[in-house]
């Protein structure tokens, strides 16, 4: 089964990358122009052919490669910042771009920390000598660019210093989207576990300890009812029609207990097997009783995927006057349970109540 939410973070991801590998590619065609013009074969060979490395980086991308067009990115920043610093000479801002090779690490291509530690070791030495042998050293060959002024140095250092702040910017934006899906994703996980931890799967109802966990939280003293819910004659149903129908008939009594006990209370849970629990509080016993007996009416005449199939229920109902006490549930639903008991046993399908 495919994924979507997963599927459309991935071609966003795709549609990202091939938006960077494109304005890469066009970078280095401007420069192997600008270089061709003022007549410096060499550069020009240099950037036209990391051009068309970007250009195979968007097969990769095509592919979901992205380690690929990393490696491509590395590679072309050392060789771009080597060979301009060394025909042209510092100072034009070529050096700039040894800085996300510096900060080439922070990908995490790598699972192994000392390779990813190495990588930026490399870098920084490779910064310091390029420094030292080309700027303070001056060896470089300080071809001049006829195209400009003589301001072309200044010009170009602002270029590449700008060109160099916008890759760290959309790289960091990336990176943020990136954490940003994750934390998303985890919360979804989170939200699903916690879903899987307190629900029941089949009707989607509390489970048991979801309920008690519930009830111990609620500061309420007066005015408290608690039914007890069996499906008659479940484990027949089962044995005669097939668990599928089984799983039907649940469902159905939970989407009825939903209908006629939600404006009361959220407090309905699958307590066990066949057996449903449902407490409300600041209800009175009437209204309570006659919420119970419209769903006994209405549960008995519903119809199910096999025709011949007729079910009931048999409830148990207990109403809490007064000095209600949470600490003490087990000794109500011990009584709720009588009651339940004494309905199943003298013709289900039926009521049976206590008022304490």
């Amino acid at each position: 089964m495919i994924d979507f939410e997963k599927r459309k973070y991935e071609l966003v991801e795709v549609l990202q990358a091939e938006k960077i590998m494109k304005g890469i590619l066009v970078f280095n065609l401007v420069y192997a122009l600008i270089m061709i013009i003022n007549d410096i074969p060499y550069l020009f060979l240099a950037y036209f052919m990391l051009a068309g490395l970007f250009l195979i980086s968007l097969v990769f991308v095509k592919s979901n490669n992205f380690n690929a067009c990393i490696h491509i990115t590395f590679f072309s920043c050392f060789v771009f910042s080597a060979s301009s610093i060394y025909y042209l000479g510092w100072g034009y801002g070529f050096e700039y771009y040894i800085l996300p090779i510096i900060s080439y690490f922070y990908i995490g291509i790598y699972r192994k920390k000392y390779i990813i530690y190495l990588i930026a070791t490399f870098g920084l030495i490779y910064y310091l000598a390029m420094y030292y042998f080309f700027c303070v050293n001056d060896y470089s060959l300080d071809i001049p660019l006829y195209l400009f002024s003589d301001g072309s140095k200044f010009y170009f250092n602002c270029f590449n210093g700008i060109v160099v702040s916008t890759i760290f910017v959309i790289v960091s934006s990336v990176l943020r989207k990136q954490i940003y899906i994750e934390l998303e994703n985890r919360q979804n996980i989170n939200k699903k576990l916690d879903k899987s931890a307190n629900f029941d799967y089949l009707t989607r109802l509390m489970n048991r300890w979801c309920f008690i966990d519930s009830i111990e939280d609620l500061n309420i003293k007066s005015k408290v009812s608690i039914a007890l819910i069996d499906v008659d004659y479940f484990k027949k149903v089962n044995d005669t029609y097939g668990h599928s129908v089984g799983d039907e008939v649940l469902k159905n009594c939970a989407n009825l207990m939903r209908k006629h006990f939600g404006e009361y209370t959220d407090l309905i849970c699958r307590w066990g097997g066949e057996e449903f629990l449902i407490l409300a509080y600041n209800v009175s016993a009437l209204d309570f009783e006659n919420a119970c007996e419209n769903f006994r009416i209405e549960y008995s005449n519903s119809t199910f995927s096999v025709e011949s199939l007729t079910t009931s229920v048999s409830i148990g109902l207990v109403f809490i006057e007064d000095n209600f006490a949470n600490n003490i549930l087990d000794e109500y639903i011990t009584r709720v349970d009588k009651c339940l008991y004494e309905a199943k046993n003298t013709g289900r399908n039926k009521i049976i109540k206590n008022i304490i």
